[in-house]
């Protein structure tokens, strides 16, 4: 039988992204993985997510180090070591 999603936990060690279309879901994450482990992403062209993922990220209720790290990090660079 498939677990539902919120019994199963992501990878720590692997990098996630943001597109989770869930804020709660996209909070859950970050308390997983750690900030530093989750990169910004998006959907389009496809019209499945929202049009503006800098928006959604901010308006999911992170703490303020946290959106720094996600929304701050540079397309290639190098993803932080999980947190213990």
């Amino acid at each position: 039988m498939a677990k539902r999603l919120r019994e199963v936990e992501p990878d720590p060690s692997a990098s996630q992204v943001s597109v989770v279309h869930d804020a709660e879901l996209l909070r859950q994450l970050v308390s997983w993985v750690g900030a530093g482990r989750v990169v910004l992403g998006s959907d389009y062209p496809y019209g499945m997510g929202t049009l503006d993922p800098v928006g959604f990220v901010r308006s999911a209720g992170l703490e303020s180090a946290d959106l720094e790290t996600i929304l701050g990090a540079s397309p290639g660079a190098p993803v932080s070591e999980p947190q213990a």
